[in-house]
């Protein structure tokens, strides 16, 4: 069955995609003749364009049936045959999934797949790279924006910086006024993928740079309704601050703050400047780009939006707390992995440690020898810095334990005070993190320690959304407990399961995590079996619009602890005792309804949690204790 449905794939497709007829204008609109409202519509799709659309996924679903079934290189030439199919061999079919973008967060890009990138895989793992690199051959100016996109992504995956320089310089030479709509936002999505892997920043910059120009000057010619305009334009500012590029980047916030969206009745629908104000303010002002921020939002926005920055719109009731008490400065030791000789000398104390995914390999960074335990770990957004819960010999781990922050390199630490399970503000300014007292509850506190106040009395254990948004925590003013979300652009709370959870017998939510893009949390709750909490699930929640449960691991049978979302994955590393060692080692889990595998390369018989991922989304930070008899 393999074989034959591999055939009839590459048979039907050996003259690339159904030829789609262009007779219509690429902006052609339904409309309603002397309407006084503009009520124009897209043209529905015809046969052709959706069997167009239907490709990928059909492709896609055999692809797992093949994988089980065919070899690596088997399954290889018939991905190859379909991409670059024979009997048009100047040219490249990527097959791209559709994309969309979320009308609530038009800001953010989707995730996007193809069977283009699927074959880059599949050639990675039959070690045909090197092949596929040499049939697609030297970069052609005449080559179609698909077949340059695919040499592209071939050259990223070979890391060959000299094909992917030349193939960048021709992508941005193609992106000129009169490229399509479609080509820009293809060209945008690869760049953002290749961006999202923290690799050349510079290529990166150019691509997205060329991509916002061109789109920004369609949006001023014919805006349209959710368009990709705002996500490129920001993405492209972002991108040049990565590369260094200040100037640019502060130009192309000033282009995104401009930007206009046609509403469905011909009018710019209320409260999108305002939420690109907010974007392009906090951009600036987290980069300490004040006096650019006065120039594009005027004076009068600059200063009120510099004051809710600094303040961020904690709730009205919160209180600010007493300067905290911390435990003295002698009594907390560190130790950097530099002055240590050999492990088996640290054997017994608590180690933070470091790993690569790429390796597959850890490395000790420092040790706390004057600590009784740790039990969590938040690396700052900077990736200089981490804040720790640890406890001092004859402190309790639960009530008594205190953050600290300690900078990577093991030089220096120091305490903020009483806390537990702190999360970072994008900008690393200030730390959400729950207490016992004075007051039981969620709280938010300067990364220094000072201007403490309550969130939430009810709450526990904070989350920080990458986007700076909105912070998570569990609700527990029920028995069985729910989620709550603070909305600090808007100053509310809201609970979007709406206790949801106890009637799909689900209690007691923790462990939170976002998303790189803040549209999905992550987090565990119990389920009761037979009476008793036995075993935890692993879920996921859609955050915008109407809220959406997924399982993603249905039966953790030792409690999970330390979730983290790796950056722009879906990869999700969590720690959980096992049967066999029966203390907590370091489980990733890749996709929805797999079976989370343990992460391999950690420290070997030791007690592995804490987890949390370096801004590059490559290297996790980690907690290794010793095993106690």
């Amino acid at each position: 069955m393999t074989d034959l449905s591999q055939s009839a794939v590459r048979r039907s497709l050996q003259f690339g995609p159904p030829t789609v007829s262009n007779t219509r204008d690429d902006g052609a609109k339904l409309r309603m003749s002397n309407a006084r409202v503009d009520t124009s519509r897209e043209f529905p799709p015809t046969a052709l364009e959706s069997n167009q659309l239907r490709i990928p996924r059909l492709v896609m679903r055999l692809l797992e049936g093949w994988k089980a079934e065919a070899n690596s290189v088997q399954i290889y030439e018939t991905l190859r045959s379909i991409v670059l199919p024979e009997h048009r061999n100047q040219e490249a079919f990527l097959y791209s999934l559709p994309v969309e973008f979320d009308t609530l967060q038009p800001h953010r890009f989707p995730v996007v797949d193809s069977i283009g990138h699927r074959l880059i895989n599949c050639a990675r793992h039959a070690n045909k790279l090197g092949a596929l690199r040499q049939q697609l051959g030297s970069p052609r100016d005449g080559d179609t924006i698909e077949r340059a996109i695919l040499t592209l992504l071939v050259a990223d995956a070979l890391g060959d910086d000299d094909l992917l320089r030349r193939q960048t310089d021709l992508l941005v030479n193609s992106l000129r006024a009169g490229t399509d709509r479609a080509s820009v936002e293809l060209v945008a999505l690869q760049a953002v993928t290749i961006g999202r892997q923290s690799r050349h920043r510079d290529a990166v910059a150019d691509l997205l740079q060329r991509a916002a120009t061109v789109i920004a000057a369609m949006n001023r010619n014919e805006p349209v309704a959710n368009s990709s305009a705002r996500a490129i334009v920001l993405a492209a500012a972002r991108a040049q601050f990565e590369a260094g590029r200040r100037e640019n980047g502060v130009k192309l916030l000033g282009e995104y703050r401009k930007l206009k969206v046609k509403g469905r009745f011909g009018v710019w629908p209320s409260g999108i400047e305002i939420g690109q104000t907010q974007i392009v303010g906090h951009e600036l002002f987290a980069r300490g780009l004040d006096a650019e921020a006065r120039e594009i939002l005027g004076r009068e926005s600059a200063e009120e939006f510099e004051r809710r920055y600094q303040t961020t719109s904690l709730p009205q009731n919160a209180g600010a707390s007493e300067p905290e008490p911390v435990s003295p400065a002698s009594a907390v030791k560190i130790q950097p992995a530099a002055d240590i000789k050999d492990r088996a000398s640290v054997a017994g104390q608590i180690w933070v440690c470091q790993w690569d995914s790429e390796t597959e390999e850890s490395k000790l960074l420092f040790t706390l020898p004057t600590f009784q335990a740790a039990t969590a770990a938040a690396v700052a957004p900077d990736g200089n810095s981490i804040a720790i819960v640890a406890a001092l010999p004859g402190q309790a781990v639960t009530s008594d334990t205190e953050i600290y922050v300690a900078t990577m390199d093991g030089r220096s630490i120091r305490s903020l005070g009483k806390g537990t399970l702190p999360s970072w503000s994008p900008g690393g300014g200030r730390l959400a993190y729950s207490r016992f007292s004075p007051a039981r509850g969620v709280w938010i506190m300067r990364a220094d320690g000072t201007n403490r106040q309550l969130i939430d009395e009810s709450g526990w254990g904070a989350a920080w959304s990458p986007d700076g948004r909105m912070i998570a925590y569990a609700d527990t003013s029920t028995a069985t407990g729910d989620i709550r979300v603070f909305d600090l652009a808007e100053d509310t709370f809201r609970s979007p399961l709406n206790a949801a959870l106890s009637k799909l017998g689900l209690s007691h939510p923790q462990q939170f995590a976002w998303s790189s893009d803040s549209t999905q949390l992550a987090f565990t709750a119990s389920r009761k079996q037979g009476g008793a909490d036995e075993a935890a699930t692993l879920l996921s929640l859609k955050a915008y619009g109407k809220a959406r449960l997924t399982t993603l691991l249905s039966e953790i049978r030792q409690p999970a602890s330390g979730v983290a979302w790796q950056r722009h994955s879906e990869a999700i590393v969590f720690a959980s005792a096992t049967p066999q060692t029966k203390y907590e080692q370091l489980h990733m889990l890749v996709a929805e309804g797999e079976t989370a595998a343990t992460v391999p390369g950690q420290f070997p018989g030791r007690r592995n949690l804490g987890a949390s991922w370096m801004p590059d989304g490559k290297t996790l930070i980690y907690i290794s204790r010793p095993v106690k008899p």
